[in-house]
């Protein structure tokens, strides 16, 4: 897993959030909508994963997050996004499909 996604876990660390995250320099505001972008990634895969009969039985509790995202929103005044961003639109899109919903596992 470390392996096929590393490339875009190098990506994602790139970012200027993550790099502000990283040296401890975010703001509220920003962890927050952070957060809240976050929950919907979590809630797309949850959701697909769900729907797999061979994977659903075996995903481990630990890795459900969505809902502990919700929390943490909460818990710093902020509520959870209305509306996904577009991107995880898309990407949630692509999960549809078994197959990469399984790959992505």
């Amino acid at each position: 897993l470390r392996t096929a996604t590393r490339d875009a876990h190098d990506r994602i660390e790139r970012l200027p959030a993550a790099q502000a995250m990283a040296a401890g320099a975010v703001d509220r505001d920003s962890y927050t909508a952070i957060l809240g972008r976050l929950y919907w990634v979590h809630a797309a895969f949850e959701e697909a994963a769900a729907r797999l009969p061979d994977l659903a039985p075996v995903w481990p509790p630990e890795a459900v997050r969505a809902d502990a995202v919700v929390r943490d929103l909460e818990a710093l005044g902020a509520a959870r996004p209305a509306t996904p961003p577009p991107a995880v639109v898309a990407w949630a899109d692509q999960l549809n499909a078994a197959a990469s919903a399984a790959a992505w596992a």
